[in-house]
Formats: C-alpha cells, sequence, structure tokens
C-alpha cells in the first residue's frame, strides 16, 4: 500500500487541551469499535461442502421434442432446453463478451435444478469466493505490493507477483477448478451438461482470441497457450475481487486515519502492525468485543493531540454509519 507521510503536529491553544483530556473509556463507549460491517444475513461463510448430497436435478424429458397433437405437429419441432443452453454472448458490434464470473458457476446457473441442489451449487460458489478472501488475507503483504505495483505502473512486478500467489493457491492450475465439487452435488447428466457449456466457451474465446492469426498460427500448441493465458486471467479477476472484499475496506479507513490524524512515521508504522494483526486474527469477522480492543490499542498509540483527531474522526463516522 502507499500512503504519503504527512508531518505531525497540532496546536496546542486552550480548545486543544480542553480535548486532550479524553479519555480511552470515553472513546471506547462511544464508538461501536474498529472494523468492516458485519456481513448481510445470508453472507456468512458457508458450511463445508456436502460429500453425500441428497437431491436430484430436473432432467429433460428425452422425448420433450415430440409432437404430440396435429397443432403442434403445425408448429414444427421444438427445442430441447439444453439445446438452447450456451455461454456464448456477442455484443452489438459482434465482440466476444467475457463472463464477469467463473465459467463453471455460470454454466450451473443455467441448469433447471431442485431448491436442494440449487443450494449445494450456491454453496460450492460460496466455498471458492471464501477460500480465496482467506487466501488474500494469509498472503497480506504480497497483494497489497500487487496494488502498489498497479497503481504506480509497474506492471512487471505486479504480474510477478500475481504469477507467484497463482502457482501458490492452485499448484496445479485447473482451467476449471469449481468442476470437482460441483460434480459432488449434480447427477451425471447436470454435470455433462455443465462440461459441455464450459468446453464451448473456451473454445470460442480462444477463437476469437486468435481470430486475426493466420490459419499456420492457430495450432494446437497455440491454442493451449492462449486458453492457459486466459485462465490465469480468470484467475487474477477472481483474485482482485477477493482483494475488494477483504483488504480494500481496512485500506480505505486507514488512509483516512493517516489524513485526519497525521501521524507521525514511528506511530504510522505501530498502526500498520497492529491492523494487520487485527485482520489475521480476526479474518475480516471481527467481534465487538475486538473492534474495541484494536480501537483502545490505536489511541495508545497516538499522543494527546493526536488522540483527540482520532477521537473526533471515529465519532464522525460512527455518527455518518462508517464505523
Amino acid at each position: 500500500m502507499t500512503v504519503h507521510r504527512r508531518p505531525g503536529g497540532g496546536g496546542r491553544g486552550g480548545a486543544s487541551v480542553r480535548r486532550t483530556r479524553i479519555s480511552l473509556s470515553a472513546l471506547v463507549a462511544i464508538t461501536a469499535g474498529l472494523g468492516v460491517a458485519a456481513p448481510a444475513p445470508g453472507s456468512a461463510d458457508p458450511e463445508p461442502m456436502p460429500t453425500n448430497p441428497s437431491g436430484a436435478s430436473r432432467p429433460v424429458s428425452p422425448d420433450a421434442s415430440t409432437p404430440t397433437d396435429e397443432s403442434e405437429l403445425l408448429a414444427g419441432p421444438r427445442l430441447r432446453l439444453s439445446d438452447a443452453r450456451t455461454l456464448i454472448e456477442r455484443n452489438a458490434k459482434g465482440e466476444f463478451r467475457r463472463l464477469t464470473n467463473r465459467p463453471e458457476e455460470e454454466a450451473a446457473k443455467r441448469l433447471d435444478l431442485d431448491p436442494s441442489v440449487r443450494a449445494q451449487v450456491d454453496d460450492v460458489v460460496a466455498q471458492r469466493r471464501t477460500e480465496l478472501r482467506l487466501f488474500v488475507i494469509d498472503h497480506m503483504d504480497e497483494a497489497l505490493e500487487i496494488v502498489t505495483a498497479t497503481e504506480s505502473k509497474d506492471r512487471d512486478k505486479a504480474e510477478e507477483l500475481s504469477r507467484r500467489l497463482y502457482r501458490a493457491f492452485s499448484p496445479d492450475q485447473p482451467r476449471d477448478p469449481l468442476m470437482p465439487a460441483l460434480a459432488r452435488v449434480l447427477s451425471l447428466d447436470d454435470i455433462a451438461e455443465v462440461h459441455r457449456l464450459v468446453n464451448e466457451y473456451w473454445e470460442g474465446l480462444v477463437a476469437w482470441e486468435l481470430r486475426n492469426r493466420k490459419p499456420k498460427d492457430r495450432t494446437p500448441e497455440k491454442c493451449r497457450e492462449t486458453e492457459e493465458r486466459l485462465a490465469y486471467q480468470v484467475f487474477k479477476d477472481e483474485l482482485r475481487s477477493a482483494y475488494e472484499t477483504s483488504l480494500q475496506p481496512y485500506r480505505e479507513k486507514f488512509e483516512r486515519l493517516e489524513k485526519a490524524v497525521r501521524p507521525t512515521p514511528e506511530q504510522r508504522q505501530e498502526i500498520v502492525d497492529i491492523v494487520k494483526e487485527y485482520v489475521r486474527r480476526t479474518r475480516t469477522r471481527p467481534s465487538e468485543a475486538e473492534r474495541k480492543e484494536v480501537m483502545g490499542r490505536i489511541y495508545r498509540v497516538l499522543d494527546d493531540d493526536r488522540r483527540a483527531k482520532f477521537f473526533d474522526l471515529v465519532v464522525g463516522d460512527v455518527a455518518a454509519g462508517m464505523w
């Protein structure tokens, strides 16, 4: 994280002297504590995925396209639902539209599933996001370095760090990491349909990426390299999303604190260390007691003038619903 240091200071007039008498107990009593807002109902980390799920999806009838009366004969053949499913979409200019989520997730969304099976699929997707969020927390320093390198346009360093995290999170680097977990909760027909949709999407995306290449350059090796590069890009998108839901809120709060309080370099480093330890320990899901405790630790790091500024910042943010 890149944050400019500003010199400390503060007036020592009568108003300042009066404000420095604020006690730690008053601060804790007024504030709700430091931390990111608790997750909304239903957004908590999912339970471990079941290995022997119950329930089954509703299969499409094998004779769904067979007319049953004269009016249907006149209407012509009907397409089966699976014939109409696809992940491939194009914009108004005819350009290939990339998915914003994992292809396996999007393919599963297009299945006609019983509610119980749909819930298990949702748990599979949520588990992946939880694992990525916790991975970013455990690799906090590297994640923040990537953000800093990206903001300073040091693409080589950002790419090197991203590749390192890719190898650490997924040593085998599978193209479709959700597929094994989905196979445990879907019927054979449904997982086959997910495979079909995902394969079709990747073939279409690779073909689009290589559309301007000469036929002799569209070799199987080149297609495989292109697919691996695109799969890595999907992981980077997931990593960025995980950062945005875990570390970014804390970074933004710290930048507000630094701007308002202007800690000395020594105080700043102590606060950085406190916040990092707090995030690693609470996994971005702190209790109210843990929020109050870390706020007290930050308060005690500061001198009297800066304690007063910190107090004003927190009270103002609490009133605005930001803490």
